[in-house]
């Protein structure tokens, strides 16, 4: 016997069953999401790739335009062994749209070898001003031009440092 979805005896049938698959549904769904946002929070750089930060390896930094377009700006990167970490000045295209709309994404080629690289996309979660981000941009001059203290500020210029909460990050060759 053949039975139809719309047929008076099969009714009941059907309800229950889809209201069992749409339980799962919901439930698998959530799961997901609870299991993607617990991994989002820990995800790290790959240790074999920690070497990209001691060396004088330059970083693209993807910020939002307020009408959705990109920007793309070369920074020096530092990383603390949790967050990527971009000094800037105030008032800056990168730095206003990284107050606005926490969303970035950075590559850093490896110097030595273009073909090896990172890309991590990430957001925005901490804006540090003051003697902390001076120290940092003297650091990263330290790094980048061998100088102990930044030599390219201007008069009145205050420094920010932003921290980048890596979400997704991916590694080439893929270890």
């Amino acid at each position: 016997m053949i039975l139809k979805e719309n047929s008076p005896k099969n009714e009941g049938y059907y309800r229950e069953r889809k209201k069992f698959y749409s339980n799962y549904l919901v439930t698998d769904i959530f799961l997901f999401l609870k299991i993607k946002r617990i991994l989002v929070n820990i995800m790290i750089i790959n240790e074999n790739f920690h070497d990209l930060f001691d060396k004088r390896a330059f970083a693209n930094l993807a910020t939002l335009m307020p009408d959705g377009s990109p920007q793309l700006t070369p920074v020096w990167i530092d990383y603390d062994g949790e967050n990527l970490l971009v000094n800037t000045a105030i008032g800056r295209v990168k730095d206003k749209n990284m107050r606005s709309r926490k969303q970035v994404a950075i590559s850093i080629l490896d110097p030595e070898n273009p073909y090896r690289y990172l890309s991590v996309f990430g957001r925005v979660i901490e804006i540090i001003d003051g003697d902390k981000a001076n120290a940092h941009i003297d650091k990263l001059a330290k790094k980048y031009l061998g100088q102990d203290r930044y030599p390219n500020r201007a008069p009145g210029e205050v420094r920010v440092l932003y921290k980048i909460k890596p979400e997704k990050v991916v590694l080439f060759p893929p270890e």
